[in-house]
């Protein structure tokens, strides 16, 4: 609203000449730089009291510096730091507790470093808050001195809140006017009944209401600001006139404000709208990319499925083809496989001539075995007899050790003695040499047993081994007729040998020939023969 009162605020200051003004609150970059360039017109510092600034204005603030000074901050909490300030503009929050509490507080202030109270213009003093509060932030007011409130609009000569549109819809405003401690102008009100006649005041009805509070003893002081009070002054007529206009103003406000909100909620059901057929536009759209995923699918599948009746019809086609092959190949197996079945049957009879002389040479090694058998139990007695004699001989040998030990101990003692006679001991030497040379024809006895019992030990040993080798031979010709067998019987039992007999069946019965090989009956008879033998030692043949 600074455009509006530019002119009125351009008069107070060249009236006043103040070193600095001090104003609380901004909404509008545009009305702060129109009021700068006042200030700075006659070097006046401006300090700005606004806490919580809607626009950028640390820019403004490195612009301005020196003449511009930024108080973030609340009113009430910043207003003692600009005065003694000789104007103090008031634009901020509409209310009776913040209009009332800063007038106290620029007094008390001003009081306290012995300055006079100074002009104050203060804002929004004729309708709509002029007897009715508002509140930007109904949090910074104490519920003792906060109205009941609500967030709606106002409307011109209607007492009640508008449900529908109206002035300031954003704004918290109190649900009744005319009430104690309520508006901005009730609060200007009471602080001057609280001053006494000291204090002028004087309105302008315009921009919501402008009204300038000032010590009156100024008007006798200042010729200039006197005669600034008395071109503010008018005639009734005109004061009706703007009053009007002011009227005007406000309906055309109004319902500007009206139509810009029902535009916006024309606006607002639009773009819901909008949104609302974009959300179902996004909903077809993700309908048909999720048809037309399946329907790629289904044609994946569908290439798959065909790729796949291709490959099954080649492989078909390739599976006859071979059949066709396997069908030639057969006719060829058929020959190849009577001739195997020949030459089966004659390695058949090969075997069985072998496994007879195997047989036989078995019987033989089984007769030589027994005789060697009895040979070495035959020695093995002649070995313990030889044995027996020896322990006889080495007996009497021990013996007549005895009796000659005995004999010399005997002439020891005569000689001691010295009752020995010559006669006696020659009878005792003969008897002592004849002992001697029956022990040495004993000893003689004794080696040549001894020869002949490490002959025939050596003898028993040779036989011992031939007949451990003859074992191990018979053993491995076992394992080998046993490997043999296994093998002729996986043989006869394989699908080759059953697929030849089935296949040599039908040229066998045309031929005239019997149902089943019959060197198939002999093989398996043989192999039945020899597993029978293996198994049961019982029924064996007894050596010859």
């Amino acid at each position: 609203m600074e455009h509006i009162f530019r002119p009125i605020i351009s008069s107070l200051l060249s009236a006043l000449k103040p070193d600095s003004v001090a104003k609380v609150g901004c909404v509008s970059p545009d009305d702060l730089i129109a009021l700068l360039e006042l200030t700075e017109s006659q070097k006046v510092t401006l300090h700005l009291i606004e806490a919580s600034p809607s626009f950028g204005i640390n820019e403004i603030v490195d612009q301005h510096e020196g003449t511009f000074v930024l108080h973030q901050s609340l009113a009430l909490n910043a207003l003692a730091q600009v005065c003694p300030s000789e104007l103090i503009i008031m634009s901020g929050d509409p209310n009776w507790y913040t209009v009332y509490n800063s007038l106290k507080l620029i007094e008390k202030e001003s009081q306290k470093k012995g300055n006079s109270f100074p002009c104050v213009l203060v804002q929004n003093v004729s309708w709509p808050y002029a007897r009715r509060d508002a509140y930007l932030d109904p949090e910074l007011v104490p519920e003792a001195f906060r109205q009941p409130h609500k967030r709606l609009g106002v409307n011109l000569g209607e007492e009640e809140l508008s449900e529908h549109g109206g002035l300031f819809p954003d704004r918290e405003h109190a649900i009744f006017s005319n009430e104690l401690r309520n508006g901005v102008l009730t609060a200007v009100d009471d602080f001057r009944k609280e001053q006494g006649p000291g204090l002028g005041w004087i309105t302008i009805p315009v921009g919501c209401g402008l009204g300038l509070l000032y010590p009156k003893k100024l008007e006798e002081s200042n010729a200039e600001f006197k005669g600034f009070l008395d071109g503010l002054s008018m005639s009734p007529l005109a004061k009706e006139t703007m009053e009007k206009t002011e009227t005007t103003r406000l309906n055309a406000e109004i319902r500007w404000s009206n139509e810009l909100r029902a535009a916006q909620e024309k606006a607002n059901s639009r773009i819901a709208k909008i949104q609302a057929q974009l959300k179902r536009a996004e909903d077809q759209s993700g309908r048909f990319k999720d048809e037309l995923d399946l329907s790629r699918e289904e044609a994946r599948e569908l290439a798959a499925k065909s790729k796949e009746m291709v490959e099954s019809l080649e492989s078909l086609e390739t599976r006859m083809a071979a059949g066709t092959r396997v069908s030639e190949a057969s006719a060829q197996k058929l020959s190849l496989v009577e001739k195997e079945r020949d030459l089966a049957g004659k390695e058949v009879e090969r075997l069985k001539e072998e496994m007879r002389n195997m047989e036989e040479n078995q019987e033989n090694s089984q007769s030589e075995d027994q005789k060697k058998t009895e040979e070495i139990e035959s020695s093995r007695e002649e070995v313990q007899m030889k044995s027996s004699e020896v322990d006889k001989l080495a007996g009497e040998n021990e013996l007549l050790g005895q009796n000659i030990a005995f004999l010399k101990e005997q002439v020891s003692k005569l000689e001691r003695s010295g009752q020995s006679s010559t006669q006696k001991t020659q009878e005792m030497k003969k008897d002592l040499d004849q002992a001697r040379r029956i022990i040495g024809r004993d000893r003689k006895e004794i080696e040549e047993l001894s020869k002949q019992l490490g002959a025939r030990t050596q003898k028993y040993a040779k036989l011992e081994k031939s007949y451990f080798q003859r074992l191990a031979e018979i053993r491995q010709l076992m394992v080998w007729l046993e490997s043999l067998s296994s093998e002729l019987d996986k043989h006869l039992h394989s699908w080759t040998w059953k697929a030849g007999n089935q296949l040599t069946l039908p040229m066998r019965v045309l031929l005239g020939r019997g149902r089943v090989p019959v060197e198939s009956f002999g093989a398996m008879k043989t192999i039945d023969e020899f597993k029978r033998w293996k198994d049961n030692p019982a029924s064996r043949k007894p050596s010859a």
